[in-house]
């Protein structure tokens, strides 16, 4: 029975932290005993990957044990919907030869695998969609303008001998856990490291969460919870998932059976027991336990020994207090009854002023009043925020920057400081609830949508996590009831900093929707769609993009949450949630108070899903478009985000985008690039010349700093406006990456409007947080084709 592990990196483009992930994940296997096989760079192409998998689908035997990794780029198809990784040469891609690795290729090497062993693991610190991060250093594992290579085509010419497409799916792939880095409409990232280096945000989490977990046997259904919860505390919006058959234990095909944690030792005055399980199955403080004979199977089998609860966790242990000092026999083990909260960790930084090492320690001491909060070191990279004392100052910041203009050191900064660190933990309690599972899953079909309203009140909806939105946008909310019976939804708004609103004021326990009916949040008095504005938290700093959410409860009945609001009354946690509220209502009570919730199923179950519609609340507001004469035939911009998002600090460097061939009824091209400057300044290039002329044009040659955003039009005859006089006057509100990137729009949309008779063709933005797109690039529109290749070279 042999440990086998292929690890892949294919580190191009901006990523500079597959290698990285490699070196994690050998070290993690090889103290379980696998042994490595590792391909990267010139070794990591489609070939290379393919063959390596081949391999390994070869030496494996049944019984055996084997794990794929991959780290990179993934991407999804804008055409066909396809999704596929990209090896190290995938830029040598042409419609006839893709250099990608789809995910029905990857799915039958899978099957063939699992035909092979029933113990297989797939790692993927990949994604499929490019959105902007929360921190200029975080970089998306997913290119901002997707490749528009025919890969259905792709696909289509597989030979069915060597592809059998009749293999299962993963989905359907009961042999294989597959770890996975985000949701589909997600992006996966990669972030620094406390030692300073780059590395996927799920390897990393995975590392740190394997190194704590030691010898303990947990399911990978276990595991992934500890991971989530720790990238949730990093600068990057992603939602780490295990799938297949998750509640295998890890690298194993046994799965985790739940019978309660083992009581290893008493203490010497019976009063205490030791329990078998930390926070890596995420026991916590207050957290009460029955302990039963080894051979029951769970609560309400037998009478319990004694109940204890848990007053002090471990990573792989904790300790409980017994209520009645029970004499327990040999083997007995503890079930959980009842849940606490589990508290996030805080942590406090004193400067080297007079006096900043008293006040930190009076804000330590206040944070240990409250048990909402664990206090951790400074140097803790998994903290949900961080307190300040510097300089006579006491202020708060988490991983993106300060949350708070710092206050002048005193007894009231300090306690003001520490409600505002409750605030922050109540929302993040209140993000991580979950839909009701069981006998309280809801089984009603039903949609619920979100998105922006236009000017024109016009509804556009964006994705359930991963959208921008500015200052002054206008959103809406809408459910759709495809059942047999009325539903009921209440909209919460989770914002930046701290405060949780109810939206749908109008009817406290739930907007009413009638089976087949449809309701809006955002649907103004006189039945028009105007939109819910979104506005800047008054207290956080306009300085980074923000995660906020909106969070929407659906439930079969009307259902009073208003007490999930911020304002009023907080009960400390711990005590009892008060009887008159009902079995639902003590469940997201408990997510903001703290107090217990029961772990047996509360008689009388109502049914409820919980949905997140998470997004990045952006400073800086996106500019209006502005008005033009015609919409380009193909535009393959990424969203505006992504357009204003830095690279990481270095050498500007000089980008070549040379024509390589063009295909066109026109006889005439015109093209205007325009490039990040120094200082926010954007700097124009004009090429005017023949299409007969036009391969092995330059569009532009030149230094770039951060984007270069490219237009092109189809005329006739040469009719165009002097297009470098149209170089608008920067806006005085804006510095820096904006300011470039709303000048570059502004410019080439008032060139797009002083055309009279050219035809807009083609209109892209390359990015420096995509390696700006460095290869070959094929578009086709009606009538129009355009094959380009973006190359770095030597300043001249």
């Amino acid at each position: 029975m042999a440990r086998r592990a292929l690890l892949i990196a294919s580190q191009i483009g901006m990523l500079s932290g597959c290698h990285k992930d490699l070196d994690i994940m050998s070290e993690l296997l090889g103290k379980r005993g696998f042994s490595i096989t590792r391909i990267q760079e010139g070794e990591a192409t489609r070939a290379g990957i393919i063959a390596a998998y081949e391999d390994l689908i070869a030496t494996t035997v049944a019984d055996d044990t084997v794990v794929i990794h991959y780290s990179g780029h993934g991407e999804q198809s804008p055409i066909s919907g396809h999704q596929y990784i990209l090896p190290t040469d995938f830029a040598e891609s042409t419609n006839t030869d893709f250099r990608g690795i789809t995910a029905v290729e990857l799915s039958i090497l899978l099957a063939r695998l699992t035909q092979k062993t029933t113990n297989a693991t797939v790692i993927l610190d990949c994604c499929r969609a490019a959105h902007m991060s929360r921190d200029p250093d975080v970089v998306p594992r997913a290119r901002a303008t997707p490749s528009t290579l025919d890969v259905a085509g792709h696909i289509d010419r597989l030979p069915p001998d060597v592809w059998p497409k009749d293999l299962p799916d993963p989905v359907s792939n009961g042999n294989a856990v597959r770890l996975v880095a985000c949701a589909p409409h997600e992006s996966a990232y990669e972030t620094q490291t406390q030692d300073g280096d780059w590395a996927g945000a799920l390897t990393e989490a995975l590392e740190f969460t394997l190194r704590s977990q030691g010898n303990t046997p947990v399911s990978w259904l276990t595991l992934v919870a500890r991971i989530r919860r720790r990238v949730s505390y990093r600068p990057a919006s992603q939602r780490p998932e295990a799938e297949g058959p998750s509640r295998r234990l890890l690298f194993d095909i046994a799965e985790e059976t739940v019978r309660g944690l083992l009581v290893t030792t008493v203490g010497r005055d019976r009063g205490s027991v030791r329990l078998e399980g930390g926070r890596i199955l995420g026991v916590a403080a207050g957290d009460r336990f029955a302990i039963l004979p080894a051979s029951a199977v769970g609560p309400g089998d037998t009478p319990p020994l004694d109940t204890a609860t848990v007053t002090a966790v471990g990573a792989t242990d904790a300790l409980a207090a017994l209520e009645n000092e029970a004499a327990l026999p040999a083997g007995a083990r503890a079930h959980l009854i009842a849940t606490a909260r589990r508290p996030h960790a805080v942590a406090v930084r004193a400067g080297s002023g007079p006096g900043d090492a008293g006040w930190a320690e009076k804000v330590r001491t206040r944070i240990g009043a409250t048990s909402l909060l664990q206090l951790v070191e400074p140097d803790d990279d998994e903290t949900l925020a961080t307190v300040e004392a510097v300089d006579g100052t006491i202020g708060l910041r988490d991983a993106i920057g300060p949350l708070v203009a710092p206050r002048a050191a005193a007894d009231s900064a300090a306690g003001w400081v520490v409600d505002n660190l409750v605030q922050l933990e109540q929302v993040a309690t209140v993000r991580e609830l979950e839909s009701g599972g069981g006998a309280e899953a809801l089984p009603d079909a039903y949609v619920v949508e979100w998105g922006r309203v236009t000017a024109a009140g016009v509804a556009v909806p964006l994705a359930a996590d991963g959208a921008v939105i500015a200052p002054g946008d206008r959103t809406y909310v809408r459910l759709h009831n495809h059942s047999a019976r009325d539903l009921y939804y209440s909209v919460f708004s989770l914002d930046a900093a701290g405060a949780i609103t109810l939206l749908s004021t109008a009817s406290p326990a739930g907007e009413r929707v009638v089976p087949g009916g449809t309701h809006t949040l955002g649907v103004g008095p006189a039945g028009t769609l105007q939109g819910m504005e979104m506005v800047w938290p008054p207290v956080a700093p306009p300085d980074a993009p923000r995660p906020e959410s909106f969070l929407v409860v659906v439930t079969p009945q009307p259902l009073s949450l208003a007490f999930l609001e911020q304002q009023g009354v907080r009960r400390g946690r711990g005590e009892e949630v008060p009887p008159e509220l009902s079995p639902l209502q003590q469940v997201f009570s408990q997510a903001v108070s703290g107090g217990v919730r029961g772990a047996v199923p509360l008689p009388g179950p109502t049914p409820y899903a919980v949905h997140h519609l998470g997004y990045l609340l952006h400073p800086q507001p996106v500019p209006p478009t502005p008005a033009r004469a015609r919409s380009p035939l193909v535009d393959e911009r990424p969203e505006w985000s992504v357009r204003m998002t830095d690279a990481r600090p270095g050498a500007v460097p000089r980008l070549v985008v040379r024509v390589d061939a063009v295909t066109t009824s026109r006889t005439w091209v015109e093209a205007l690039a325009v490039a990040g400057g120094p200082g926010g300044e954007p700097v124009g290039q004009v090429r005017s010349l023949a299409a007969a002329d036009l391969a092995g044009t330059a569009l532009y040659d030149g230094p770039v700093d951060g984007f270069v955003d490219l237009g092109v039009w189809l005329s006739d005859d040469r009719t165009a406006p002097d297009l470098l006089a149209l170089r608008p006057d920067p806006d005085p509100d804006l510095s820096g990456r904006p300011a470039a990137a709303v000048a570059a729009d502004a410019w080439i949309a008032a060139a797009d409007a002083a055309f009279d008779e050219a035809e807009g063709a083609y209109r892209t933005t390359l990015v420096a947080v995509d390696g700006f797109g460095l290869g070959t690039h094929r578009v086709e529109g009606v009538g129009f084709a355009l094959t380009y290749t973006v190359s770095e070279e030597p300043v001249a």
